[in-house]
């Protein structure tokens, strides 16, 4: 059996060994961010990186569509919004019109995910279903499921009306429909991970 010393020493130099690891890590990390600093500033310098300004009351003019951008010249283009929903009827429909009234861009398509064994949240979805900018994908499997299955399915449908149309989405902005209280802990999808 070995004395408290000797297990005192052995403890002391894990701790020794263990901060030079922590030191050595946080030293690459900060030569890492350094050396991107710098090569944030030679761009900077030699005037390959520029930063745009938006005019002062941009958002509220909502002049989106007036909009240039000044690297290529054209405007902005379509975006796509992916919202994966399980079991959020009481708050979805509010996120959507939310969406919808906050971005008035006719490009903007909101593809929202509901699952067939959910109706109360599909119901929920349906209500908001005037406007044309708002597709409904019903997931082909019974839910819960991951929110990443979900956007798997809302991205395929996408990629569908990418196809079917041909305009091609400029960007993909993924939204969390929340639910009545952002501390709330959502549970039912869990058991799917271990399924």
């Amino acid at each position: 059996m070995m004395s408290l010393s000797t297990v005192w020493l052995w403890l002391a130099m894990l701790q020794r060994e263990l901060l030079l690891f922590a030191a050595t890590c946080l030293a690459v990390g900060a030569c890492q961010e350094r050396r991107l600093d710098g090569l944030w500033a030679w761009l900077r310098i030699t005037g390959r990186a520029c930063t745009l300004h938006l005019a002062s009351g941009f958002a509220a003019r909502h002049d989106w569509q007036a909009r240039v951008d000044h690297g290529t010249g054209r405007q902005p283009g379509a975006a796509a919004v992916l919202v994966p929903v399980w079991s959020e009827a009481p708050g979805v429909a509010a996120v959507i019109e939310h969406c919808l009234a906050a971005w008035p861009n006719a490009d903007l398509r909101l593809y929202v995910g509901c699952h067939r064994n959910d109706p109360a949240t599909l119901a929920a979805v349906m209500r908001c279903a005037t406007d044309p900018r708002l597709r409904i994908v019903v997931h082909d499997r019974d839910g819960p499921t991951t929110k990443a299955d979900c956007l798997n399915r809302l991205y395929l449908a996408l990629q569908a009306d990418e196809a079917r149309s041909g305009r091609v989405v400029r960007s993909v902005i993924v939204h969390d429909a929340s639910k009545p209280r952002d501390d709330e802990y959502s549970q039912p999808p869990l058991p799917a991970l271990w399924a």
